[in-house]
């Protein structure tokens, strides 16, 4: 949909406009910028293994932060630390349009980073310092969440709500020989922008008791896309971490859009996704 014709759309929207796939096209390329791989590869007893974690930006207290899930912060640790996994390549990977300058290095391994986990919120964080947020935010498309997206939360009237990330079902890994016997390893990720809609009564308590147990937490029903009713993200692993964004028109019809929470875990048989309310990640960043 091009700028014109979004512009439109919004001034008169059908009902439920919002979850359509043709304004999700249009919303993933605007909370692109924000969104912020982790790409992480090496070598497990002679395998080569890859994994590419979703995150997003935000400054708070003047720090830049790489905000994801608690349980992707401790699984990298776990790689990281374990003996027989040997490191090929740790990178931000921010999407700058320039050839083979589409991800920045992680300087210091393993970086200064935080879980939560095991404090009942599934809350994770690195901090960028030094190199690493230098070229991160030498690229001029990059957006950074500030506090004033979820600080004002209360006034939010809300139409709609989004989860953004990087499905690893979405992404394909390659591997093809060059001279000199090497090999060219490379990977293929494509965003999703998924819409869901907030659940305050729990569909299936005495099934998934634990689930269900945190009930401090932003619950929510993926929905289909409502002129695309076939399609589907069968699966949301890799999208651990990912932003919960929600969306609503101003008085002058343009989108407003605040940062609610961070995806933690999913019931993949039902289709509802448990967020970490954004009030109790910026809690945890000012402890750490």
């Amino acid at each position: 949909m091009s700028a014109t014709d979004f512009n439109d759309f919004i001034l008169d929207p059908p009902k439920d406009w919002w979850h359509s796939a043709r304004i999700a096209s249009s919303l993933s390329e605007l909370f692109r910028s924000y969104i912020i791989g982790l790409l992480l590869g090496g070598i497990v007893e002679g395998r080569y293994q890859i994994d590419f974690y979703t995150g997003f930006l935000l400054y708070h207290a003047d720090n830049l932060i790489w905000i994801t899930a608690g349980h992707v912060v401790d699984k990298v640790g776990a790689v990281l630390a374990s003996r027989s996994f040997r490191l090929s390549i740790m990178r931000w990977v921010d999407g700058y349009e320039v050839p083979g300058g589409e991800a920045v290095q992680v300087h210091h391994v393993p970086p200064p980073m935080k879980s939560w986990k095991e404090q009942g919120f599934d809350i994770g964080a690195v901090k960028l310092e030094g190199l690493d947020a230098w070229g991160l935010l030498a690229n001029q498309k990059l957006r950074v969440m500030h506090e004033q997206g979820w600080k004002n939360l209360e006034n939010a009237k809300p139409e709609g709500y989004f989860i953004v990330g990087y499905p690893s079902v979405w992404s394909a890994f390659s591997e093809t020989p060059v001279e000199g016997n090497k090999v060219l390893r490379s990977i293929r990720t494509d965003l999703a922008c998924i819409p869901v809609s907030p659940i305050t009564e729990p569909s299936s308590p005495d099934r998934f008791p634990n689930f269900w147990a945190r009930t401090h937490s932003f619950f929510a029903q993926i929905i289909t896309y409502s002129d695309l009713p076939d399609f589907e993200v069968e699966e949301l692993a890799g999208m651990s971490g990912s932003p919960v964004i929600s969306i609503e028109r101003t008085s002058d019809a343009q989108l407003r859009y605040r940062l609610v929470g961070v995806l933690a875990e999913w019931l993949p048989g039902e289709k509802i996704i448990r967020a970490e309310p954004m009030r109790y990640v910026a809690d945890a960043i000012s402890s750490w």
